[in-house]
């Protein structure tokens, strides 16, 4: 009797197991520290094309700075943000048409990831899909857990 209640125990279990199917991973929130739309890395990557330019912050950044540099695609807002403290806002902008940006912020704490993502897009001709190419990525662009995706981002200090 102990020897069929097992084997039952057995079925039931491959059943459950068959019926979940391949165990795929949990999905993970990516968004925009400014946005609910899926980030970049959560995404197909589109074919690359010419007018690609990454966004890119301006290297060293150095503590107490109380603004930020960098560059990017021409007119698209942008909104730089404390990596470290969970995204804390830091100030907003918008791309210049020679394609650079300065964004005042409070003075930088040393030790500190700071990042640029996209601003909010409403109302301007992007989405957030428009900028999911790997070509707008900056040298350190990064998904932060919980906080969102980040096109570049530096760490304050000498």
């Amino acid at each position: 009797m102990k020897l069929r209640t097992a084997f039952v125990i057995l079925i039931a279990v491959n059943l459950l197991l068959a019926s979940c199917g391949t165990p795929q991973p949990a999905p993970q929130p990516a968004v925009s520290p400014l946005t609910t739309k899926v980030s970049p890395l959560a995404s197909p990557l589109l074919p690359a094309t010419a007018n690609v330019v990454p966004f890119q912050l301006d290297r060293p950044i150095l503590p107490d700075a109380t603004e930020v540099r960098g560059s990017g695609p021409a007119g698209v807002p942008i909104y730089v943000a404390d990596v470290t403290f969970m995204g804390e806002p830091l100030g907003t902008g918008t791309i210049g048409a020679d394609g650079k940006f300065v964004v005042k912020v409070p003075p930088l704490a040393d030790g500190h990831r700071i990042g640029v993502a996209l601003g909010i897009l409403d109302g301007t001709r992007w989405k957030p899909e428009d900028f999911y190419q790997q070509g707008y990525y900056g040298p350190d662009a990064m998904q932060a857990p919980q906080v969102g995706f980040f096109h570049d981002t530096v760490m304050v200090g000498k």
